[in-house]
């Protein structure tokens, strides 16, 4: 049996193996992490022992040994495994055209997973959904090898990156359209336009995050924005008046539904009256800000900081939306060659 102890400043592992009894240092650390370190050496022997040699395991038998192993050795990230696993491996797992929990993690092939890829293009997803889901698979079979079990012996490859494309944003027209078919939250996309904040940061907004002179979008341990920054959204009559169709009593803005809840109804609506497809994420609302601020002439680096984002290069892509873009690009620029003077 393998436990941890501390001498002064430092832990050590103490472990039995086939030559005797070990003494291994871990270093000057805290009690948390030579724990974490202890579950890790445990979960490593008992596989080493009860899988001298490679073994096979089917995908299904496998995912359900991934989770429990994440949850005994990293129960603070156990969350975000799972969901990982459920929005980038299960649809792979449970395919009705490639049933893939039926094969053994052996079996599985290049074209197999060219397959997948196909499929994925198939039904509308991005390049960048397809390597997220690629590199949930994997990491879950690298995992797998670790655990010494039989693994198929190729590289999985990821699609390369495509050249970035103007962001998507929606016309006013289109956007009138949006709240005039939405029947309980109509102020809910409203607001997400003139504000441009993130759907999760909406989700976390809390009531008293609401001040005089504007939104205030708050990085917590608990609920971090993308960026960890703070920043403001100063208050405009727009936005009060906006607000004054939401409900504040509560601690949050909105109610606490589940935390997909506003982009599932946003991506559902957008279906329902004919939005073009590449425009059903409700990000789109958050790129038809900063697009409407663009073209209203703000600065670039105004929208940056407004959008939260960390480089002026991300705000840069809405850059051709300016009135003032390229113009007077050439007015001082010539080659100074006169022609009269070849002839």
């Amino acid at each position: 049996m393998a436990t941890i102890f501390k001498r002064g400043e430092y832990y050590y592992l103490n472990y039995s193996d086939a030559t005797g009894r070990q003494k291994e240092p871990l270093g000057k650390i805290t009690k948390t992490k030579a724990k974490l370190l202890l579950q890790d050496h445990q979960y490593k022997s008992r596989h080493k022992s009860s899988n001298p040699n490679k073994q096979e395991v089917n995908f299904q038998t496998y995912a359900t040994d991934y989770l429990n192993d994440f949850l005994l050795r990293c129960p603070s990230t156990y969350e975000t495994s799972r969901f990982a696993l459920q929005q980038n491996f299960e649809p792979m797992l449970n395919s009705a055209k490639i049933p893939l929990k039926d094969l053994n993690l052996s079996q599985l092939t290049s074209d197999i997973v060219a397959a997948f890829i196909e499929i994925g293009f198939t039904e509308g997803l991005k390049g960048s959904t397809i390597n997220r889901k690629l590199g949930v698979l994997t990491a879950f079979l690298n995992k797998a090898k670790a655990d010494n079990y039989n693994v198929a012996n190729f590289k999985i490859k990821k699609l390369p990156k495509r050249k970035s494309n103007p962001p998507k944003y929606y016309s006013l027209d289109w956007l009138d359209k949006i709240v005039a078919a939405e029947t309980l939250y109509p102020h809910w996309w409203l607001f997400l336009a003139n504000t441009g904040i993130r759907a999760g940061e909406f989700r976390n907004l809390k009531c008293d995050d609401i001040k005089d002179d504007g939104i205030h979008i708050i990085s917590s341990p608990d609920n971090p924005t993308k960026s960890g920054e703070w920043r403001l959204i100063p208050m405009n009559p727009t936005i009060k008046e906006i607000l004054s169709y939401f409900d504040r009593t509560g601690e949050y803005l909105i109610p606490r539904f589940d935390k997909d809840m506003p982009k599932t109804r946003f991506r559902r609506l957008c279906k329902q009256i004919g939005v073009p497809s590449g425009k059903w994420g409700i990000h789109c609302l958050r790129r038809t800000f900063a697009s409407q601020l663009v073209m209203s002439g703000k600065p670039l680096r105004t929208v940056q900081i407004l959008m939260g984002h960390d480089s002026i290069t991300t705000t840069e892509r809405y850059a051709f939306l300016s009135p003032d873009y390229l113009k007077g690009a050439l007015e001082d620029f010539g080659i100074g060659i006169k022609l009269n003077e070849h002839r």
